[in-house]
């Protein structure tokens, strides 16, 4: 996810740890909505990269953007500010589960922690952590991790329907082309697996295209029981195999509306 680029027009002093930026003159600010880990990028001739953001609230005429030390921003220059998404399905993604002990497909927002999901190698694993929160779509077509991506029937003809993920979450496949591999290498350091298959990141797989729409849109993710806190299955989303999301990854995120 990602806001429009802003110039920064006033910089408060170190006491208040704010950045004063406008969203637009005259428009709403729908991103002070999306409490999932923001950071601020950008600059010129002072480059920001991934600084931390404490918190975003709407101020009268604008934003602030509250960081550990806001002399970093040089007056004038123009920054963005971004938020880390977790791996999320958005809101009516359907997951395969078990319900009244026959498979039947749930909506992600109509999960709850203790219900079955059918995994890709281990039959039936309970539902221990539920995640939701909000993500910010810009509608175009440029290529980022923090957005939503588009998975279709003419080019995954297993979904029973549009499948719709965050840039972070990664279907299941057997194999990664050498440039898959190229784009993932600059998100990850190793190629990950989930059993027998390999992760495919939204933003990095050429068949996901860019969410058309814009807006603000609910995200959910579910974490499935393991011994193991950084280990992940394979499920089936709308008919395609995707990954869940470790439990130290999915409560790491403390912007994230958890339920246990």
């Amino acid at each position: 996810m990602s806001s429009p680029t802003t110039n920064v027009q006033n910089v408060a002093s170190t006491s208040t740890k704010s950045a004063f930026f406008f969203y637009g003159a005259g428009n709403p600010n729908p991103l002070v909505d999306v409490q999932v880990g923001w950071y601020a990028q950008g600059g010129t001739t002072n480059i920001l990269e991934n600084v931390p953001v404490t918190r975003v609230t709407n101020v009268s005429g604008g934003t602030a953007i509250e960081i550990a030390d806001p002399n970093i921003f040089v007056t004038g220059e123009s920054y963005y500010f971004t938020a880390s998404v977790i791996a999320c399905f958005k809101e009516d993604s359907q997951i395969l589960c078990e319900v009244n002990g026959i498979d039947a497909y749930v909506k992600v927002q109509d999960i709850r922690v203790g219900d079955l999901v059918k995994t890709h190698l281990h039959g039936y694993k309970k539902v221990v952590v539920v995640g939701n929160g909000k993500i910010y779509n810009n509608g175009d077509d440029v290529r980022v991790k923090d957005r939503l991506y588009k998975y279709t029937k003419s080019n995954y003809p297993d979904l029973s329907e549009d499948l719709i993920l965050t840039g972070g979450h990664s279907i299941l496949v057997d194999e990664l082309s050498e440039e898959q591999k190229e784009h993932t290498s600059k998100y990850w350091k190793v190629f990950h697996k989930t059993d027998d298959k390999y992760r495919l990141l939204a933003v990095v797989d050429e068949k996901a295209i860019p969410y058309e729409e814009h807006g603000m849109f609910n995200i959910y993710h579910i974490t499935l029981e393991h011994e193991d806190e950084n280990a992940n299955y394979g499920v089936y989303a709308n008919g395609l195999l995707v990954e869940t999301c470790p439990k130290r990854q999915l409560k790491n995120k403390k912007y994230m509306t958890l339920t246990e």
